[in-house]
């Protein structure tokens, strides 16, 4: 299962706006093709991530439970971004090095890769 990181930024605005309307403003998406990312994700992953309902969505304990872990990413990715635009010690000294920098696609992809998810018997460690 591969995860994307807009797929989660879009799951995280729609999260904790409590609804597609409110994540248009943040996402510059419409409703429609936020509601069809979501769904794309759910299916994705196999559990309901939201309840639906007329005042919004409300996250289901599989969506909270992702909720964290796309945080966590979220939290990841940032770190990333600061540290490849040299905002982190060990950046600055790598780049006068010369030897290649990581993707953070690559550092994303191994990460989620490690994430345990719904149904998986299996917690992987981090590293």
């Amino acid at each position: 299962m591969d995860i994307g990181w807009d797929d989660l930024r879009l799951f995280l605005d729609v999260a904790r706006l409590g609804g597609l309307s409110a994540a248009t403003g943040t996402t510059r998406l419409s409703a429609a093709t936020l509601g069809r990312r979501v769904t794309a994700l759910e299916k994705q992953i196999g559990e309901p991530l939201f309840v639906r309902q007329q005042t919004g969505y409300r996250l289901t304990p599989v969506g909270e439970e992702l909720l964290r872990r796309a945080e966590d990413v979220e939290a990841a990715m940032q770190s990333l971004t600061r540290w490849r635009e040299g905002n982190l010690p060990c950046f600055a000294a790598r780049r006068r090095s010369g030897k290649p920098q990581a993707s953070i696609g690559r550092q994303l992809s191994r990460m989620l890769a490690l994430m345990p998810w719904p149904g998986s018997s299996a917690v992987r460690p981090w590293p």
